[in-house]
């Protein structure tokens, strides 16, 4: 979107245009400049699949499942985010081993992508000028999924962010910088990279801002929802509940590794709607229980 830090037009809406990446991407020279969408960064457009991809892929309606399922994928992809990778890879290993229980089906695919990646990397000096673009780019992918390649440095901001966060809570004894406590702590001290001031990791950013007891009790809500969930995908008979209990089970399971990738998931509306989703499931289905009782 013209909005967005990779379009030309960003200046127009007091960004500054990101020339870098787009003519440096980890897709080498095949000119791929990254998708933003409706946020505006491929962070955050990266989760937001992410956590709307299981609902097409536990849909019963073929049509409607792979049309998603393809698109989101791609975009996924796309965007070049570890995290938000890494929790794609986690949606398809759960939805074949504890949705489909196709334990066969995950093992054909993870041998047919190792396949995929061994052969591109056979071919990357192939003399062919499209099979050896083809070729370079999956190789390029592999090593910044790996961490091999770090544009811009993201690593290094990242960890610097999380050390200056995790000791301005030693100072607090563990208690806490409170509410926007972590941005106003590297404010003090400087922004990372002459920019950065958000943590770039939301679990590490409860941690810094709410203290241990803080963090353990959202970690131990956290948890109990995701249980909850699976519980009900495996106990419940209400084909409705069931279709929304598996895929927010595999949305907030995914979201986990996928919430380290965005600057902060505080202002983040689709991890709310998740949220508000996850616990109308599991209160429909205490309801239902109680009805069922009440009935015998």
């Amino acid at each position: 979107m013209p909005i967005s830090s990779y379009s030309s037009f960003s200046s127009y809406f007091g960004k500054e245009e990101i020339d870098s990446f787009a003519s440096n991407n980890i897709l080498l020279t095949t000119g791929f400049v990254p998708p933003t969408g409706f946020h505006w960064n491929t962070n955050n457009l990266g989760i937001a699949m992410l956590i709307t991809l299981p609902f097409f892929l536990c849909s019963n309606k073929i049509i409607y499942k792979l049309f998603g399922v393809i698109s989101i994928t791609a975009i996924t992809i796309m965007t070049a985010s570890r995290a938000v990778f890494l929790g794609l890879i986690i949606i398809y290993c759960l939805y074949l081993i504890i949705i489909k229980k196709r334990v066969g089906t995950l093992f054909f695919i993870w041998i047919t992508t190792i396949s995929l990646f061994w052969g591109m990397n056979q071919l990357s000096d192939s003399e062919n000028p499209r099979i050896n673009e083809v070729a370079n780019s999956i190789k390029a992918l592999s090593l910044y999924i790996k961490g091999d390649i770090d544009i811009g440095g993201s690593i290094s901001w990242r960890r610097e962010l999380i050390d200056n966060g995790l000791e301005g809570l030693s100072k607090t004894y563990g208690l806490g910088l409170g509410a926007g406590g972590s941005t106003a702590n590297q404010e003090k001290l400087g922004p990372v990279a002459g920019q950065f001031t958000s943590m770039h990791n939301f679990w590490i950013e409860l941690l810094v801002e709410g203290g241990i007891i803080f963090a353990l009790l959202g970690l131990l809500w956290y948890g109990s929802i995701v249980y909850n969930l699976f519980i009900i995908s495996k106990t419940n008979t209400n084909s409705i509940l069931k279709y929304y209990s598996e895929s927010l089970f595999l949305s907030m399971i995914s979201f986990i590794p996928a919430a380290i990738a965005a600057s902060s998931t505080i202002y983040f509306f689709p991890m709310w709607i998740m949220f508000g989703m996850a616990i109308s499931v599991i209160s429909l289905y205490k309801k239902q229980l109680v009805v069922k009782i009440k009935n015998n």
